[in-house]
């Protein structure tokens, strides 16, 4: 080991280039030496560190196991469920170090889908709120098969639902409603509310439709952010992570 790093030292000791983030190969050795002339053992791991929760790359980038090679690290928030910690360029390559992938439901939208398991969804995959619970007040008391179109402009439905022992009400399908499916990361502050169109049909069955036209996707890569602020702060202070959204 020491033979090939004295061999390493002599090739970059002997080349005209600046050593500035370059790799150096010496046989079956590989080297780097980044900007401030130091020395640096490249990783031969295959592939990035697989990672499913935020909490898990915060704890990964504070051990400091990985990350003495280099003076900073780009930590980017590709996308609601994926945030990926890479090395800055190196020889015109960029590593990826460790990557987080959110493990969220399948939850079913855009299609008819029989109440009960409506229902099962709603309950299990979405975050409480107002609308969730007058959907399922709704959805979970129906009497009859057949939903009544009430001056049909698309929007305005009512159907039949049990109000007491042997009451029968017609009562108005809430549209739109903010509902908050799992679809990022658990450790946010709270899931990223949206609007959605609640449509019904004869079954009876019904369905969600995503109405915000995707905005949500930003409020939750902003809310990614602010738990890595908060987690990492010393580091993003002290530019050894740089955090990109």
């Amino acid at each position: 080991m020491m033979e090939d790093l004295t061999n390493a030292i002599k090739v970059i000791q002997n080349s005209a280039i600046a050593p500035k983030d370059r790799v150096v190969t010496n046989g079956d050795s590989t080297f780097g030496v980044n900007d401030r002339g130091e020395f640096i053992t490249l990783s031969s791991a295959q592939g990035p560190l697989e990672l499913n929760t935020l909490s898990g790359m915060a704890d990964y980038i504070k051990s400091n196991l990985d990350l003495v090679e280099q003076p900073s690290y780009l930590l980017q928030v590709e996308d609601e469920c994926n945030v990926a910690l890479k090395t800055p360029l190196i020889n015109g390559q960029r590593r990826t170090l460790a990557r987080a992938t959110a493990s969220i439901p399948r939850i079913v939208l855009n299609d008819f889908i029989d109440v009960e398991y409506l229902v099962v969804i709603l309950q299990a995959n979405f975050e409480d709120t107002n609308d969730k619970e007058t959907i399922l007040q709704v959805v979970g008391n129906i009497k009859e098969e057949t939903v009544k179109q009430v001056g049909d402009d698309g929007v305005s439905q009512a159907v039949k639902i049990k109000s007491g022992i042997s009451t029968v009400t017609d009562v108005k399908v809430p549209n739109p409603v903010t509902l908050a499916p799992y679809r990022t990361f658990t450790e946010v502050k709270q899931q990223p509310r949206s609007a959605f169109v609640f449509r019904m049909t004869s079954g009876p069955r019904g369905k969600l439709i995503e109405a915000d036209g995707g905005k949500w996707r930003s409020t939750a890569i902003k809310s990614i952010s602010e738990f890595f602020e908060k987690e990492l702060a010393e580091l993003i202070s002290s530019k050894k992570i740089i955090l990109i959204a």
